[in-house]
């Protein structure tokens, strides 16, 4: 009997398989060769967002379009409106309990990502509705994609590189202390 193949998403997978449990550290991820695929092949949604009275503000550009600098009020992504994007996105964000913390923060952190795999993984063009910081009127702003090595050049430019672990010895305690900043394996790989 031959049976036809059904392939699921890793969206649809953590939705069913993982969300129940209610725990962050717990998700379904790529394979390993889908992953480099992803890393070197992907073009993605160029900014990370913040959200501050229920609308949707960029909290990093890493595009050249000086329009979405921090602040811009996003409303749209070719053509969906943001409240959608966030609700698609918010069922694919492992969370501690019915907790919204950890999807505030991944907006800020990786909103990029989980765009990618909630509702895009790669487009060459994005198309973005917004209101400029300081303006009164909608744009439609044209972002290229951009790739993830490009996306983490730029986002380390615009921040101070804070070292993901960091031991000191004490001699007036005659103690050490160790502090993890983050459990970010890429922050790790890239920590010398």
């Amino acid at each position: 009997i031959n049976l036809p193949i059904i392939k699921f998403s890793v969206d649809w997978w953590n939705t069913l398989l993982t969300f129940p449990v209610g725990c962050s550290h717990t998700s379904i991820g790529f394979s390993e060769a889908h992953e480099q695929w992803w890393q070197q092949n992907a073009l993605l949604l160029p900014f990370n967002l913040f959200v501050a009275d229920k609308k949707y503000y960029v909290y990093q550009n890493y595009s050249d379009n000086s329009a979405l600098g921090f602040g811009a009020e996003i409303l749209t992504i070719d053509r969906m409106p943001i409240s959608k994007v966030f609700e698609q996105i918010s069922s694919t964000v492992p969370s501690d309990g019915s907790s919204l913390s950890r999807i505030k923060n991944v907006l800020k952190t990786g909103f990029y990502y989980y765009y990618s795999l909630a509702i895009k993984e790669s487009a060459p063009t994005y198309s973005i509705l917004c209101i400029p910081k300081g303006a009164k009127d909608t744009i439609t702003v044209t972002l290229k994609g951009i790739s993830y090595n490009m996306l983490n050049e730029r986002r380390n430019a615009l921040k101070k590189p804070t070292p993901p672990i960091d031991f000191r010895f004490v001699d007036s305690l005659d103690a050490g202390v160790l502090k993890i900043s983050t459990f970010r394996k890429d922050l790790f790989d890239n920590y010398s």
